[in-house]
């Protein structure tokens, strides 16, 4: 019964109902055309005249969807489907005309950002070259003068020591025999002294040798003597323990037998 009331409402208005597969997924077109209009709404702020189009004709397709949602598609709106496909296609080109603005825009942008870095990058690079040339030269140039000062101060510093040599040289001489010949004394004379002090030495080593050698056998004899008389004296201590023992061994004997006999 539910059914035919309903299809003689829709008679009634001249409207078709719609099945629920078909009204579903118009509302998820409808959701997916809100997700545009709000990033239409974030993206305002970069191209505002994209974002108009943009708001018109998702305006104009939500308002074609809710009406074919609940109810088909009237006679009126059959027979107006090329004006508005007109109109979309029109809308459509107009979108694609802005978006190839704003494009070409921000390429012009980028490319002018572009060559600007790149010739701020250059200018600082051949800057920082001559910088760096210019300091290198400064500090080659002050090598150089240090390096000759130097190479002249030795060369001043040879031709002075040459000269102070070729005026000494026969002072140096004579002086160098009478050090030689004072030398070669002091070495005779010390040659002769050591020659009496290893004679000394030699006799002193023969008299420690001789020495020990009598201490030797002195310490062997004494430590012979020694040896017997300790032997000697615990011969005769083991004699008396032997004999104190057996002493006491026959008194225990002798009074274990008293006992046993008075007993």
């Amino acid at each position: 019964m539910a059914p035919n009331k309903l299809n003689k409402s829709a008679s009634n208005t001249g409207k078709k109902l719609v099945p629920m597969a078909r009204r579903t997924n118009i509302f998820q077109n409808f959701t997916s055309s809100d997700s545009s209009e709000e990033e239409c709404q974030l993206n305002r702020e970069q191209s505002p005249d994209k974002c108009s189009t943009v708001s018109k004709v998702s305006q104009m397709t939500t308002k074609r969807r809710f009406s074919t949602v609940v109810f088909g598609k009237t006679d009126e709106e059959r027979t107006t489907e090329p004006d508005n496909d007109n109109e979309m296609s029109k809308m459509l080109s107009m979108f694609s005309t802005d978006v190839n603005k704003a494009l070409l825009a921000k390429r012009k942008r980028l490319e002018q950002y572009s060559e600007a870095t790149i010739q701020a990058s250059q200018l600082k690079i051949e800057q920082m070259c001559r910088s760096q040339a210019t300091e290198t030269q400064r500090s080659l140039e002050e090598m150089r003068t240090q390096l000759t000062a130097s190479l002249d101060q030795c060369e001043k510093d040879i031709k002075h020591s040459e000269e102070q040599v070729t005026h000494s040289s026969t002072q140096e001489e004579d002086k160098i025999k009478k050090v030689t010949q004072q030398q070669i004394k002091v070495l005779q004379q010390s040659r002769t002294t050591l020659k009496e002090k290893l004679s000394t030495l030699r006799e002193l080593c023969a008299s420690i040798s001789e020495k020990s050698e009598e201490q030797e056998t002195k310490q062997k004899k004494e430590y012979e003597k020694v040896q017997t008389e300790l032997t000697e004296e615990l011969t005769s201590l083991q004699r008396k323990l032997m004999t104190e023992i057996q002493k006491e061994e026959l008194a225990i004997m002798q009074k274990s037998l008293q006992k046993a006999f008075f007993m």
